[in-house]
């Protein structure tokens, strides 16, 4: 499940039942914003980056499902999570690319270079850029 949490941060337990009510084991956020007060909830392991009111983005992952937070990103808007089932293993990613932020190009070179599992990547790549194709970068700065 992927959430942008965005207009809904001052009312996290809107966030927290619609999550409990869909019961997903992985739950992907953007716009979690305002630490120190990172959504939490029972039973789910959470690994978030410290943001602002518009930014910040969190992997939760199911107590019960087998996962490893990768903590060793070049970007610190960058966050994924390996999962172990018994099917296999998989990476999820997510990040949130904000026109002046730009795109984490490090982190996701560094992912697909060094990783021969499945990637999935959910985030808010609503950033114009060379790597999409386009023209030209929205990047500020």
């Amino acid at each position: 499940m992927q959430l942008n949490c965005r207009g809904f941060w001052n009312n996290r337990h809107l966030i927290s039942e619609a999550i409990h009510s869909i019961d997903p084991d992985i739950v992907l956020l953007n716009h979690t914003g305002l630490p120190p007060k990172p959504l939490k909830l029972y039973g789910y392991n959470t690994r978030y980056t410290v943001g602002t009111v518009y930014d910040g983005i969190a992997v939760m992952v199911k107590n019960t499902t087998k996962h490893l937070h990768i903590t060793d990103w070049s970007s610190e808007h960058f966050l994924a999570t390996k999962i172990h089932t018994q099917h296999g293993q998989f990476l999820v990613a997510t990040t949130d690319a904000r026109p002046n932020t730009g795109l984490p190009l490090n982190s996701l070179t560094n992912l697909f270079n060094n990783t021969d599992i499945p990637v999935y990547i959910l985030a808010d790549l609503n950033a114009v850029h060379t790597a999409f194709r386009h023209n030209s970068n929205n990047r500020h700065g």
